[in-house]
């Protein structure tokens, strides 16, 4: 890697971007490249240790069949967050934790640049500005670290004339240059940039308190009647979900019909039909419970609440429902308005919750035959019976409460508040406000180069 790679690079918005250096076995610090063995079982023990740690939570952006994270060593890596910021935070949480069971340190930034810096704006050391920023800014052990001065830059920290030693300065010669020379400088001063980076530490620390069990809780449990093939898709990596919710609601009307045209000709789903065309001709009561091998699953699907939400809220339920109507399994949950296939004496939450389950699950399936790179045809190919997979379902049609849909984040509001605490705690401190803003609008327009971040 060479110093291109460095945080100063521009970055597309919403995508966060890291490396992870080795600081052992003759790392890049050592001065010479790591030994290719080392590397590689280093960074699949990274890997799993991270896979580790996220299980059950729901990326916003994923891929088919590989992890959507993934953390080179000695490289850049990347995840694309989009709308989801807790993705973002996720991962400094994940590398945080990475940095105390290995031996790396971690450079991370986005399209703002150091976002680490920008979160704990109101406890930078005063003499930290956009110049003297790239490369400083690490997470070593478990803790923000934040390179200091070299002693012939040093004066005592901006705020004292005091001759002590200060801890924003060290003994010898800093060199940031490079994010190679940037590292070892770090694992030289280690302790000087750990007491220098405590305040940024002590606000990150904040913004990750009740992590992972916080990232966890944005998580969204619904139940979606699927086709058995979708649900088997899902059953077997559930992070699938983000590229069905994608597919969905990038598509246009015209793919939306002519997904649910085949949707209908799947294998289960054209005998079904002509069961449900049966019931709609008087052969068969309404009221008699649905065939035991009904070819729809009502499997609970875990989400995020941005793809929950994305899902939901994306195109127009009243043509959506149109098209459902055109679909003979499925159009027998519109006509349960009234009624709950299979069952003579329902209830009417359930009936709710059943059409509910219907409509989620049909805008995941047309998902599911909209997927591009012929994943599409990974769904279609897809054989129920032969399958050994556990579906988790619910025959009640259970989800997790919604409300959030409609009412104001509690979270936002506390965020709110704990700006308006640093705020007050800064100006008791003597700290000018103005000079902050004017400060942080250099750091954007320097580092980032992001038309309009301001």
């Amino acid at each position: 890697m060479d110093g291109m790679d460095a945080p100063s690079c521009p970055t597309e918005e919403g995508r966060v971007e890291f490396v992870v250096w080795s600081t052992t076995g003759g790392g890049i610090a050592a001065g010479a490249p790591p030994a290719a063995g080392h590397q590689e079982q280093l960074e699949r023990e990274i890997n799993a240790f991270v896979l580790q740690l996220s299980s059950g939570y729901i990326w916003q952006h994923g891929a088919w069949d590989e992890p959507p994270l993934y953390v080179p060593l000695n490289r850049r890596g990347s995840l694309v967050f989009g709308v989801n910021a807790d993705d973002e935070w996720y991962v400094v949480y994940l590398l945080r934790r990475v940095t105390e069971a290995f031996e790396v340190a971690v450079q991370i930034w986005d399209e703002d640049g150091e976002f680490l810096l920008i979160e704990a704006a109101y406890s930078l050391p005063s003499w930290l500005e956009p110049a003297s920023a790239p490369n400083r800014v690490w997470i070593f052990r478990g803790a923000v670290h934040c390179l200091p001065r070299a002693a012939q830059d040093d004066g005592g920290d901006d705020e004292t004339s005091s001759p002590s030693p200060s801890p924003f300065s060290a003994t010898g010669t800093i060199d940031v240059s490079t994010p190679e020379k940037a590292l070892e400088s770090l694992l030289r001063y280690a302790e000087r940039a750990k007491a220098c980076g405590e305040g940024i530490e002590g606000c990150i620390s904040r913004k990750l308190v009740g992590y992972p069990a916080l990232a966890k809780e944005t998580m969204m449990q619904a139940t979606a009647c699927l086709p058995h093939q979708v649900a088997l898709c899902l059953a077997m990596n559930p992070q699938r979900v983000s590229v069905l919710a994608a597919a969905y609601s990038a598509s246009l009307a015209k793919d939306r019909k002519k997904a649910a045209t085949e949707l209908g000709a799947l294998p289960g789903m054209a005998e079904a039909a002509r069961e449900e065309d049966r019931r709609d001709d008087g052969k068969v009561d309404h009221e008699q419970k649905v065939q035991d091998k009904h070819p729809l699953v009502p499997m609970v699907v875990t989400f995020n609440r941005w793809l929950y939400a994305e899902v939901v809220q994306s195109h127009d339920d009243t043509a959506i429902e149109g098209l459902m109507r055109g679909c003979a399994v499925y159009r027998a949950y519109v006509h349960c308005r009234g009624r709950t296939v299979g069952d003579p004496d329902p209830d009417q939450n359930i009936r709710e919750r059943q059409l509910d389950a219907a409509m989620l699950g049909f805008k995941l399936s047309l998902g599911g035959l909209l997927l591009p790179d012929g994943h599409t045809d990974d769904v279609v190919r897809l054989k129920p019976d032969t399958s050994t997979v556990d579906i988790p379902t619910s025959y009640s049609f259970t989800r997790d409460d919604d409300s959030w849909l409609h009412e104001p984040s509690a979270r936002l509001n506390e965020e709110l508040d704990e700006r308006e605490r640093e705020l007050d705690h800064a100006s008791a401190s003597g700290f000018n406000p103005d000079e902050l803003v004017g400060r942080m609008r250099q750091f954007v327009e320097t580092m980032s180069n992001v038309e309009g971040a301001v």
